[in-house]
């Protein structure tokens, strides 16, 4: 446990946690303080019909995992059957890579391969697809957006170029109504 050095890479900006943390995130496993005979004679524990014992909503769970209390987080089943949602794998060989992603594109596979850097420029070029730059738009691009009118695109194109922003945000205050704004 502890902090990396930085590389200049993707893994700069990631925050990498063992297996029970994660599952701890996804709500999986819980922490609250442990039963002792001042908890139980005060309530907040109780036992069930088959003996367990059991918290009361007196006990609250903890918020936030420390060293004093690590011990104290749990798994309500076994950890066998929590569910593992990423793998990181560093193939030895573009071979390798290649075979290991064909192992992965049958569709009823309940698992999938995915090479980040791809994924995260596909998002990318799609996503720049869908915005337009408001000094190179046309009116006719601007009007076929939803929410914006024939007369608001021809007073942004007007506008144009715009050096900032703010300047942009400028020019639609003032063409908007106070309502519309």
């Amino acid at each position: 446990m502890g902090v990396l050095a930085p590389n200049a890479s993707a893994d700069d900006s990631a925050v990498f946690v063992d297996l029970k943390t994660q599952w701890i995130m996804e709500g999986l496993g819980h922490g609250h303080e442990a039963a002792n005979p001042e908890s139980m004679a005060s309530g907040e524990w109780t036992t069930s019909q088959e003996g367990d014992l059991v918290a009361t909503a007196a006990v609250l769970p903890y918020l936030e995992i420390t060293q004093a209390n690590a011990a104290n987080f749990h798994f309500h089943q076994a950890t066998d059957d929590l569910p593992i949602s990423a793998v990181l794998i560093w193939p030895s060989s573009v071979m390798a890579s290649t075979l290991l992603l064909g192992d992965y594109q049958d569709a009823s596979q309940p698992l999938q391969v995915i090479r980040p850097t791809e994924v995260v420029d596909s998002i990318a070029d799609e996503a720049s697809a869908a915005v337009l730059d408001a000094n190179g738009a046309t009116a006719e691009q601007l009007a076929a957006i939803d929410g914006i009118t024939s007369e608001l695109a021809s007073a942004i194109v007007a506008g144009q170029p715009y050096a900032s922003a703010t300047a942009y945000n400028n020019k639609l205050l003032e063409t908007l109504s106070a309502e519309d704004s």
